[in-house]
């Protein structure tokens, strides 16, 4: 017996899901055989349709095949995510200091005492968020 391996779909194909599936009346088997997959994902995306289509909205990265996973600062992190949409739509440049500033004072209100603005949680905001193009100034040990 040959069994198939395991693929993982792209945001933009888990979308073409949903848009087969409700827009052109595809069967499941149909959407099966178009992408050539096992019928669980297309029944796991068709179940998460309102999650992949609000992640597919709002993200930058729609190539990611994984949903992000939440942080432990998650409420911090969308707040600092918010503000720094709201500067750069201003046509101001934020740098990492910036940001970093930001986040321990969103903390200081949170009362989040344990958290730190590190450079590691600079770099994984960068990553997170698809921030390419930011002055980063980054304390490096030489």
């Amino acid at each position: 017996m040959v069994t198939k391996t395991r693929v993982v779909l792209d945001l933009n194909t888990r979308v073409k899901v949903i848009l087969a599936s409700e827009r052109d009346k595809l069967s499941v088997k149909q959407i099966m055989k178009m992408l050539n997959v096992c019928k669980t994902p297309v029944y796991d995306i068709l179940k998460k349709k309102t999650e992949i289509l609000m992640l597919w909205e709002n993200c930058v990265n729609r190539k990611i095949k994984r949903e992000l996973k939440k942080t432990a600062n998650e409420d911090i992190n969308e707040m600092v995510w918010e503000w720094f949409f709201s500067v750069r739509v201003k046509n101001c440049h934020g740098s990492g200091p910036m940001v970093q500033e930001y986040a321990e004072n969103v903390a200081k209100k949170l009362v989040k005492t344990e958290f730190k603005a590190s450079n590691r949680q600079l770099e994984s905001f960068h990553e997170r968020h698809q921030i390419f193009l930011m002055n980063f100034v980054v304390n490096q040990v030489m």
